[in-house]
């Protein structure tokens, strides 16, 4: 919403946001397309892997970015505790030469 965060807790009401932040509901009024999200995190999690461990560099939103965790947990993978990606932080998951995947972290600032 290009706001502060307590301003879009403020109109949309923290169970919203919580929603969000651990499930990756997005609040009635936001224009998110779920499936497609998911099912592209999904095509490039299922990208064949080489001889050596795949890694690729993604920037993008945090709203963006759950989908990717979300994918990684229909592929088995344990999640932490929200989706939630913060502002000015990296994630790294690692997707092994034997297809394996590994969230090494999520939400770290440099």
């Amino acid at each position: 919403e290009n706001r502060r965060e307590s301003d879009v807790v403020a109109r949309l009401g923290v169970e919203a946001i919580e929603a969000w932040d651990r499930r990756g509901i997005a609040p009635a009024d936001w224009i998110v397309d779920p499936e497609a999200r998911l099912n592209a995190w999904l095509q490039i999690l299922d990208t064949p892997v080489g001889e050596e461990d795949q890694r690729w560099l993604f920037v993008t939103s945090n709203g963006a970015a759950r989908f990717a965790l979300m994918a990684a947990k229909e592929k088995g993978l344990l999640l932490p505790a929200g989706l939630k990606l913060r502002t000015a932080s990296y994630g790294v998951v690692t997707l092994t030469k034997d297809s394996t995947l590994i969230l090494q972290c999520w939400g770290e600032r440099p």
